[in-house]
């Protein structure tokens, strides 16, 4: 039996829920890198 149109548009939105989540843990990832680096360059500037 195929599941109902509800049914599939749940695992869709469901699905989109955990990329969207997945995304959010990469981006924040990023900003901390980011940020890290960009910190580091100051302090290298104040010592050049």
């Amino acid at each position: 039996m195929f599941p109902s149109r509800l049914d599939r548009l749940e695992q869709i939105v469901l699905g989109l829920a955990e990329r969207q989540s997945n995304t959010q843990q990469q981006l924040d990832s990023l900003t901390k890198n980011v940020n890290r680096v960009l910190a580091r360059s100051a302090i290298l500037d104040d010592v050049s």
